[in-house]
């Protein structure tokens, strides 16, 4: 499986705290976007691409949206 640059440290980042809510705004931070606008979709965007290339090898797709917070990534899946 290949991850972009952004989508590799986006799933790092979430794999590194599994069961734990990482908010919008750590990933847009992380991302370099300290000041998205609230309607900014990209981040979405990127964890729906994240979410079904990790989804074909282990289905269904581990990162969860937190309603009004951020994503958490609900199940181990091994980075490699």
């Amino acid at each position: 499986m290949k991850l972009t640059g952004k989508e590799f440290l986006v799933t790092q980042t979430l794999a590194k705290h599994i069961n734990k809510t990482v908010t919008r705004a750590q990933l847009f931070q992380l991302l370099e976007k300290p000041n998205p606008d609230y309607h900014d979709r990209s981040l979405d965007v990127l964890i729906s691409r994240i979410n079904k290339k990790l989804a074909s090898l282990n289905p269904p797709g581990p990162i969860e949206s937190v309603r009004g917070s951020g994503y958490v990534f609900k199940q181990k899946v091994e980075i490699k």
